[in-house]
């Protein structure tokens, strides 16, 4: 673009481009004074908003903005129909400059200072119903006495917003806010993050959250806690870390509220560090520091269970000797419906949670359809939410997740999904810290599998005095037997019967809990008689259980439509 004079002020050089605007320095005609001229770059794409729009609506923002701490708007003018916005200029650079010429250890006092004047900058702004959308260190300018000012609202907020999209994402990666990322509408919070990520920023010279990628980055904004600053920068005021992180917390309903709260807290810790001990008002409620401990917090998703565990010792021995001891990375818990392997693999993972630095998560799929079922799933199971607009495929941000993680990840009921267990496959070659337990009525036929054959549990195989009430699967007719009758008692009379009760089922748990269900209606004797005619006896209408166990009919059947026609 070659300009001589506009609006009566004369072009000397461009200064920046970036964005949607180029900014020239300029001076007025008639005088020496030195201004910044701002217009739209040429070629914008014209499939995106109206940029035009946007640059009158920037205008309009900075004139009433109005505040020292604010790049003052000088004049708006428009010539052979481009439009311009004259500015002051500030003639000692931008904070973005200042970082680099000091290898990004700025002192604290200055660190303070400039924070201080853009949380009265954003209190204006935020007063206005104005949302910067794009605080970074570059848009922060600064003149030759220090003075800080706040710049390019070319993206803002203003008011309620008509030119930004449902699910469209403005503003500079590495500072986005974890609710921006996914696609939410950018509010006062979301420019508080920014806010505390330029603040660690200043103190540290290293952005918290950035990674190799641009993928690598939104993970660690979505996933992961900032760095440690403390590390980073032993010598900042507790109080000012305390901050740091209240304004970083990935819930926005948990971050600091606002940025006059800020401000009155950056003013306190820089009266202590001129003045001595001040009251820190916001300790109370104080969002904890992670520490070398904290930066990983193990968290163990298992199912909560309402009965008892019963048996199971051995298994539970064996299982732990595989995951742990033997750092077996797919063990394979194989056996028939109602067999208790669900069971097993959550009481096996809550004993040995521990061993994992990043926790356990269980992840069932008895009631999925498809193999395409697998990844959300998972998803659901870490609580993992989907980057908005991620260039990366669901099986690429899965692997990412999990990439350098120490996790147990439990597969539950895989029998109908074996198509799908490619990703398990890939998820394992990919993170070497992840170990799987699977449970299935068959195998997964996938290289480094180790298969665990469970049958039922153990059973007297015949009468042999009073000490068969020690055998598991007795006990378990028991357990249940006094939740279906309350009261119920074992004597001499029935305990013969409890057993022919247990060798019918041949101790598979299912069979065993079914059985008991009738206790309220029949004796022991009619129970285990039953049995004997009729297998499908063992039913139950209980809302809560899977169709696929309401009997042992439909455990057989669904094995049954699982095996192929020879195998039938």
């Amino acid at each position: 673009m070659n300009l001589d004079i506009i609006c009566q002020y004369e072009i000397i050089k461009q200064l920046a481009q970036g964005g949607m605007g180029v900014v020239y320095l300029g001076k007025y005609t008639n005088s020496d004074e030195l201004v910044a001229i701002k217009t739209l770059r040429q070629n914008l794409p014209s499939t995106d908003d109206d940029w035009q729009t946007r640059f009158l609506r920037e205008g309009k923002a900075l004139r009433e903005l109005n505040h020292p701490n604010i790049v003052k708007m000088l004049a708006m003018c428009e010539e052979d129909g481009q439009h311009f916005i004259v500015m002051e200029y500030l003639d000692g650079g931008s904070l973005e400059e200042r970082l680099a010429e000091s290898d990004g250890l700025l002192p604290l006092p200055e660190v303070l200072d400039v924070a201080l004047q853009l949380a009265d900058a954003l209190t204006r702004a935020h007063y206005l119903n104005i949302i910067h959308r794009d605080l970074k260190p570059a848009n922060v300018l600064r003149s030759a006495d220090g003075r800080a000012c706040l710049t390019d609202f070319g993206i803002a907020r203003y008011g309620p917003s008509e030119l930004t999209g449902s699910g469209a994402i403005l503003g500079t990666m590495s500072y986005l806010s974890p609710e921006v990322v996914q696609g939410q509408e950018a509010t006062e919070r979301s420019d508080i993050w920014s806010f505390g990520v330029l603040l660690f920023e200043m103190l540290t010279g290293c952005q918290p959250f950035l990674g190799e990628s641009p993928s690598a980055t939104l993970f660690k904004i979505l996933s992961e806690p900032p760095l440690d600053l403390e590390a980073l920068r032993p010598d900042t005021p507790i109080q000012l870390v305390d901050l740091v992180y209240r304004m970083l917390h990935k819930d926005p309903s948990q971050r600091i509220s606002s940025t006059r709260k800020i401000g009155s807290a950056l003013e306190a810790i820089g009266l202590q560090e001129s003045d001595g001990p001040v009251t820190w008002d916001l300790a109370a409620d104080r969002f904890r520091t992670p520490t070398s401990q904290d930066t990983v917090r193990a968290e163990h998703k298992l199912p909560s269970d309402l009965t008892p565990f019963i048996g199971r010792a051995r298994e539970v021995a064996d299982l732990t000797e595989l995951l742990v001891n033997n750092k077996a990375r797919l063990v394979t818990v194989v056996g028939p419906g109602g067999i208790g392997k669900t069971r097993l693999a959550i009481e096996t993972a809550r004993s040995i949670a521990g061993e994992f630095k990043h926790g356990v998560a269980f992840v069932p799929l008895a009631a999925m359809d498809s193999s395409e079922s697998l990844i959300p799933a998972i998803w659901e199971a870490i609580d993992y939410p989907p980057v908005h607009a991620d260039t990366r495929t669901p099986e690429e941000q899965t692997k990412d997740f999990f990439d350098e993680k120490e996790m147990l990840l439990i597969f539950d009921n895989c029998e109908h999904l074996l198509e799908g267990t490619e990703l398990i496959f890939g998820l394992l070659r990919s993170a070497t810290g992840v170990h799987v337990l699977a449970t299935t009525t068959e195998r997964l036929s996938l290289q480094g599998e180790t298969i665990y054959r469970l049958e039922g549990i153990d059973y007297p195989s015949e009468q042999v005095g009073d000490e068969v009430i020690d055998y598991a699967a007795v006990q378990l007719f028991i357990e249940t037997s006094r939740r279906w009758r309350p009261g119920f008692e074992v004597n001499g009379d029935n305990l013969p019967h409890i057993v022919r009760v247990c060798q019918l089922v041949q101790g598979l748990p299912l069979g065993i809990l079914l059985a008991a269900a009738w206790v309220d209606t029949l004796s022991i004797e009619e129970i285990a008689q039953e049995i004997s005619d009729d297998l499908d006896f063992l039913a139950s209408e209980m809302r809560d259980i899977p169709d696929r166990q309401r009997s042992i009919r439909a455990t057989f059947e669904g094995a049954w439509r699982r095996l192929s026609a020879g195998e039938q």
